[in-house]
């Protein structure tokens, strides 16, 4: 699994790649809840039925830990 960050978008890759902005474009009740700081990023993504929730911390300028949701499982990804 690899992540695409943009200035107003959010990418997840698995197999193909699917960006939440065009996600949310798709449902009338889409939202996200954001915490963005310096070393963390928490997102929540609701559209249509589903609800998506992510959270990363910064290690360095090259690396961040993925913490799976709800489980608490932490992915070191570097970036490419």
């Amino acid at each position: 699994m690899g992540f695409e960050f943009r200035a107003d978008d959010m990418c997840v890759t698995a197999g193909s790649t699917n960006c939440y902005k065009a996600l949310m474009a798709l449902s009338n009740e889409s939202s996200a809840y954001e915490e963005i700081s310096d070393t963390r990023y928490y997102v929540v993504i609701s559209y249509g039925f589903s609800e998506d929730t992510y959270e990363f911390e910064k290690v360095s300028g090259s690396t961040i830990n993925y913490i799976l949701y709800p489980s608490g499982l932490i992915t070191t990804l570097n970036k490419q």
